[in-house]
């Protein structure tokens, strides 16, 4: 009899131990599945509404970065990395290349401004594919995430000689920023936080 009672008791032990078991993979999965649709909105928030559903977001806060979501539209978000302040952005696909060369020349010692020198060479000879004219790239930065601003970049290239009534100065507003280069672009919105003590003209490629 008791042994009988005991065995039922076993049964009991291991029915709630895998009944808790359950519970708590449910759990980490509802709040893995939370932490991740965070992450997607947090990422994407710089672009307008009906751009957001159909994007790429990849997770810099791993290395490499994690792929959240696939996307179809072209444009891929980044949520904001593990470095002081706080900078997410989303950039259309066609900036890869350039984005890619920089970070390559960088690595190997070059100084901001060598490296935008010899970029500006490859973009001027075709070596380098040159972003698509009109591609967006949109960030989202600040010292912290309850203190944001959007800048809106739109790559110009040869096209910006052919636009009148912007000025090339810095400001909040709109501005041409490398005007006179193959990386030229318009800005609209305060630059990138993290930028904020670099000399433009090095990130241009100008003395």
């Amino acid at each position: 009899m008791d042994e009988v009672l005991e065995e039922k008791n076993m049964t009991r032990l291991r029915i709630t131990t895998l009944l808790i078991g359950s519970l708590v993979a449910l759990s980490s999965f509802q709040v893995s599945a939370q932490s991740e649709e965070a992450l997607i909105q947090a990422a994407t928030q710089s672009l307008p509404e009906h751009l957001r559903a159909d994007v790429t977001v990849l997770d810099r806060s791993t290395n490499p970065p994690t792929l959240l979501r696939q996307g179809t539209n072209g444009i891929t978000c980044m949520t904001d990395e593990p470095a002081p302040g706080y900078d997410a952005s989303c950039v259309d696909e066609s900036w890869f290349p350039y984005g890619r060369r920089l970070g390559e020349l960088r690595a190997d010692g070059k100084s901001l401004l060598e490296a935008n020198k010899i970029v500006n060479t490859e973009l001027a000879n075709g070596s380098l594919a040159s972003p698509n004219p009109g591609a967006l790239a949109n960030t989202v930065s600040g010292p912290d995430a309850n203190n944001l601003a959007v800048l809106t970049t739109i790559f110009l290239g040869e096209a910006a000689s052919a636009m009148s009534g912007i000025v090339s100065e810095e400001n909040d507003q709109a501005w041409i920023m490398c005007a006179g280069t193959p990386q030229a672009h318009l800005m609209i919105g305060p630059v990138r936080y993290q930028l904020r003590d670099v000399d433009l003209k090095h990130q241009c490629g100008t003395e």
